[in-house]
């Protein structure tokens, strides 16, 4: 594959907008390889990458788990409402739309975690920032 010859594997050497950009360029084509360099922008706190992890985690993608064939393939962003709270909690102190997703998570009757002050807070601090859904719910 050509990103695996071109690239080198995601680590601290790379800038965090960088493997955020590397990850945005994978991710339609090659989920398996967008996956870690979405992680790394992550960790080195990369908001947007974070954001995207967790909408990918919540199955808010465009990404159908089929190739360009139409073939099914194994998803590499499974659904799991956990680890998307994790990616939108390290994601919402600087993004409005993180705080709105993780309200949207809290009101999930199947999250687990679910915590409905949390997630009313979540509201709050979206509307006070000027989200324009957050200020009429």
């Amino acid at each position: 594959r050509w990103h695996e010859q071109a690239w080198p594997a995601p680590g601290p050497a790379v800038p965090a907008e960088r493997a955020y950009e590397r990850g945005c360029l994978l991710l339609r084509q090659h989920q398996r390889a967008a996956g870690p360099w979405l992680e790394a922008a992550a960790r080195a706190g990369h908001g947007r990458a974070a954001y995207l992890l967790g909408l990918l985690h919540l199955g808010a993608s465009y990404l159908n788990g089929l190739d360009r064939a139409g073939v099914p393939r194994g998803r590499w962003f499974q659904r799991s409402y956990k680890r998307a709270g994790h990616w939108l909690e390290m994601a919402a102190p600087g993004l409005v739309e993180a705080d709105m997703a993780l309200y949207r998570l809290h009101r999930l009757p199947r999250f687990g975690l679910r915590d409905r002050a949390r997630g009313e807070a979540c509201l709050l601090r979206a509307a006070a920032a000027g989200h324009p859904e957050a200020r009429f719910l």
